[in-house]
């Protein structure tokens, strides 16, 4: 029996995108995964939050449709569709039945190459982040491990964490400026990497990928510099 990486095809395009395909044909569906470099690390100074915010305005609108004619679109094919940001990578992620396959890749990447970033939605967003930093700064746990960050680490390095009122007031503050400004300087095909699982037939990815993304480019993946941090004096 072959392993997983002997049945993996591997596909690259000049853009910088890698796409893996790993054939699954015990049911009628298929999900894709994938990570690219706009991660929490870029985040600027006083914007703690802002890969985070720019990755979930993603599904907000685009150049060419609302969030509602999206989600309708989502919801009719039963599809997922999503993104997420952490300290090192943002990712994406998606499901389809393999006949759909074709609209998720177009929608995925609509939501990547022409996002809208309506300054209305960015505002809901906003509300709903600071709700549920509200409610989190009576969860014990999570305000020590808030304070254990930033006695290990110091400002600089990207396990530190803020106190949530300072983090409050800098989500205040993002407008679709900043969001635009992080998309267009850390969004792009470069380095992306794309994982393709379930019944496909591993070409037809291929093309479908490339139809869609392959002549992206965006913003240049960033080296990623993490700094050697050392223990913070204790204060008593």
């Amino acid at each position: 029996m072959t392993n997983f990486a002997e049945r993996t095809k591997r596909y690259e395009f000049p853009n910088g995108i890698t796409l893996l395909v790993l054939e699954n044909h015990a049911t009628p569906q298929v999900s894709l995964a994938g990570y690219f470099r706009a991660s929490e690390l870029y985040n600027p100074v006083g914007k703690d939050l802002l890969g985070d915010i720019t990755s979930s305005m993603l599904n907000k609108g685009t150049q060419r449709h609302t969030k509602f004619e999206l989600a309708e679109r989502i919801e009719n094919a039963a599809m997922r569709v999503g993104f997420d940001t952490s300290t090192f990578a943002s990712s994406l992620g998606g499901r389809s039945l393999t006949k759909d396959l074709p609209l998720l890749v177009t929608t995925m990447s609509e939501l990547l190459r022409e996002p809208a970033f309506p300054a209305d939605e960015l505002d809901k967003l906003k509300k709903q982040y600071l709700a549920s930093l509200k409610e989190g700064m009576d969860d014990t746990g999570s305000r020590a491990y808030e304070r254990l960050t930033q006695l290990v680490f110091d400002e600089t390095h990207p396990f530190h964490r803020f106190t949530t009122e300072r983090t409050m007031r800098e989500i205040e503050t993002v407008t679709t400026d900043d969001v635009s400004g992080f998309y267009q300087e850390h969004y792009g095909a470069d380095g992306m990497i794309i994982t393709a699982v379930g019944d496909v037939e591993p070409d037809a990815v291929r093309d479908l990928i490339g139809g869609h993304l392959g002549d992206w480019q965006g913003a240049q993946a960033k080296p990623i510099d993490v700094p050697f941090t050392a223990l913070q004096p204790s204060p008593h």
